[in-house]
């Protein structure tokens, strides 16, 4: 894998208005470019997840259009480690991390 630098190591990083509008398989497409060595359920775990989660996004800009503005993050790789929470959320000095599971 490309050695990217500490604040470039993520798939995915927009507002919330831009995640939640982009088609999901634009969104997995640079997931795979940032993970090369995503595996087959890896994939399918993003093809199943990445919608789910849009429609939550879209459910929550609803509700407070202030979210639009929150930056979504996916795939974050942590620096001096390997491993990566699913999705982060960042909204005016709040840190949400969330880890999805599917089946």
């Amino acid at each position: 894998m490309e050695d990217h630098p500490l604040y470039d190591r993520f798939g995915w990083q927009s507002d919330l208005a831009t995640f939640s509008g982009s088609e999901p398989r634009v969104v997995r497409l640079r997931l795979e470019q940032f993970v090369e060595d995503a595996s087959p359920e890896q994939i399918r775990a993003w093809d199943q997840s990445i919608p789910w989660l849009q429609r939550e996004c879209r459910a929550l800009e609803v509700r407070d259009s202030a979210s639009r503005e929150y930056t979504a993050i996916l795939e974050y790789e942590l620096p001096r480690d390997f491993r990566r929470p699913d999705v982060i959320v960042l909204e005016n000095g709040c840190v949400v991390v969330l880890e999805i599971k599917v089946s």
